[in-house]
């Protein structure tokens, strides 16, 4: 996965002016398991401590998400809540250690 296909849309002018939080979002939606490096360079952001800071904010974004509007949800990859699937109230970001110690993200 590369930074064109985070947008539904495939508008590099979103891709330039989303946030580094959104396109975290974007790139955890799928549900897959990625390193802290490849999110790194999923989501153009090359100082893993700032990395690191963003995934802290996302992951209490998602304690909250049942609050967020169906347009913040869709910009981030994300179901709206009217088409049922979209009714989550709470979604988590898991992060564990891998082999060699490196940090594995998912989105659950």
């Amino acid at each position: 996965m590369d930074l064109s296909e985070l947008s539904n849309d495939n508008d590099d002018d979103n891709l330039q002016t989303d946030t580094i939080r959104v396109r975290i979002w974007r790139a955890l939606a799928n549900g897959d398991e990625v390193s802290l490096t490849q999110l790194s360079k999923l989501v153009g952001e090359t100082r893993l401590g700032e990395l690191r800071s963003h995934l802290t904010h996302v992951e209490r974004q998602a304690k909250t998400i049942g609050n967020k509007s169906d347009e913040w949800r869709v910009r981030r990859g994300l179901d709206p809540v009217q088409n049922g699937a979209g009714n989550v109230k709470k979604v988590q970001i898991k992060i564990r250690k891998g082999k060699r110690n490196e940090l594995l993200i998912r989105l659950c």
